[in-house]
């Protein structure tokens, strides 16, 4: 079956927006399990992939894929095909065979089989039942370094995080490689030590024992448990991990939501991570997605919880151990899954959420350009006074001299006042409404650096 989704953002056929930083497309359908994004056609365009239930029958046999149509207003053209067997949980999808087409992969019922649905050239899928256990949700991953994916699925039936190693394009080989006794509830793959190969993070369901760990992959597939949080800590209950560069310094860190708290883990040397409580509520956090929202070359990210905001955006302030900043996105509760795509290839990120129904977000925050090159180094500059109320503040230091023009950013990325700067280094904020800024202070026309200031 095939069908096209047009997302006009018009009163009445989308659900209303906040603060204009995203617009909402309104509901495009409704699904069962797990959602994930990949480009399905190999168009350079994400899609949407999830599954069905059969409205007569009540099974799990309607695989769909939303075909992103590439446009700039988002639209997509459903395809709907009946599988043979049941499905189950969240698919991966990758070209398993190097065919050249996309290749789908899901559980059966239960997590009892594995189910190949192979891509051909016109978009049809040929369904496979692989003689192997399946999982409950799936990631696609580079484990042993060939040129054939790999996955990781995560089990909630046997309680366990597994990898699938491609075997040349004809299938896969299980191995489980984290089954401690305590549930695993959340994973992500990531190279979190920069050596080329993916690793695992894995968050667990437990409140006496380990909640978060690393399998470091050593490049074949083979991997090392690493205790991040163990049985004396305040993190219990993980529901969702993304990694991303939160300060800078090109190290990968680390964003989790457990139970009614948000915690940041800033990678330093050998492996070692700083955690910070960046959330606390009272309502229970279900998924995080990190990124850089308004292109300032800093990640932010997003949660997604049960409360009336639903998905609230954290904006990164851009300091070497950062703070971040809420703003609202949407009141759609709860917010089972967040993924982070630029779904229009406009050059920012957009956002895919569900929650048994299946929406779309396009980000219009106002998008900070990267200034200069990359070699340059971006200093935190000293400016006094700060907090300030209502008058100047200063330059101090080396950016006394240095800094001929400065932009005043507000948190979310808008540029509110430029200018030059004086022989005095003063930069005039009469006027300013009361909150957060960034201060960018230019050499020339090249980035010299930036301080955080509030004023109140």
């Amino acid at each position: 079956m095939r069908r096209t989704i047009y997302l006009f953002l018009l009163l009445g056929l989308c659900l209303p927006t906040y603060a204009q930083d995203f617009s909402s497309t309104g509901i495009l359908t409704f699904a069962n399990g797990g959602v994930t994004t990949e480009d399905l056609n190999k168009d350079s365009f994400p899609d949407i992939l999830f599954l069905k239930r059969e409205r007569f029958t009540n099974l799990n046999n309607r695989l769909i894929r939303l075909l992103n149509d590439g446009e700039a207003m988002l639209s997509f053209t459903e395809l709907e095909i009946s599988t043979t067997n049941e499905i189950f949980g969240t698919p991966t999808a990758a070209d398993f065979d190097q065919d050249g087409d996309i290749d789908i992969v899901y559980s059966g019922a239960n997590e009892g089989t594995l189910l190949l649905f192979q891509g051909e050239a016109d978009n049809t899928l040929t369904e496979t039942v692989l003689a192997i256990k399946g999982a409950g949700r799936f990631a696609t991953a580079d484990l042993n370094g060939d040129e054939f994916p790999d996955m990781v699925g995560l089990s909630f039936v046997d309680e366990e995080v597994v990898a699938y190693l491609n075997t040349n394009g004809t299938g896969f080989t299980r191995t489980t490689i984290y089954d401690t006794g305590i549930e695993p509830s959340a994973f992500q793959v990531v190279d979190i030590d920069g050596d080329g190969d993916d690793d695992v993070a894995v968050g667990t369901d437990d409140f006496t024992e380990e909640s978060l760990v690393l399998l470091i992959n050593n490049g074949s597939g083979m991997f090392t448990k690493q205790v991040i949080e163990s049985t004396s800590s305040v993190v219990r209950s993980v529901n969702g991990i993304s990694a991303g560069d939160l300060n800078g310094d090109a190290k990968l860190d680390l964003v989790i939501v457990a139970s009614s708290k948000c915690f940041s883990y800033l990678q330093g040397e050998a492996l070692n991570f700083t955690r910070k409580e960046e959330l606390s509520n009272f309502n229970t956090f279900r998924s995080v997605a990190v990124g850089d929202f308004n292109g300032d070359q800093r990640d932010d990210f997003v949660v997604g919880d049960n409360s009336g905001e639903g998905i609230t955006l954290y904006t990164n302030d851009g300091m070497a151990t950062p703070g971040f900043v809420a703003s609202p996105v949407r009141g759609i509760t709860p917010v089972f899954s967040l993924s982070a795509q630029d779904l229009n290839r406009d050059g920012d990120l957009d956002l895919v959420a569900s929650n048994g129904s299946v929406y779309a977000f396009e980000n219009e925050l106002e998008q900070i350009p990267p200034v200069g090159v990359s070699s340059i180094v971006v200093r935190e500059a000293s400016i006094f006074p700060n907090p300030v109320g209502e008058g100047f503040v200063f330059l101090q230091g080396e950016a006394l001299g240095l800094a001929h023009t400065y932009e005043l950013l507000d948190i979310s990325g808008q540029l509110v006042r430029s200018g030059r700067v004086d022989g005095s280094g003063r930069i005039d904020l009469r006027g300013m409404v009361p909150g957060s800024y960034v201060i960018r202070l230019f050499e020339g026309n090249l980035l010299w650096g930036r301080a955080k200031i509030i004023k109140y």
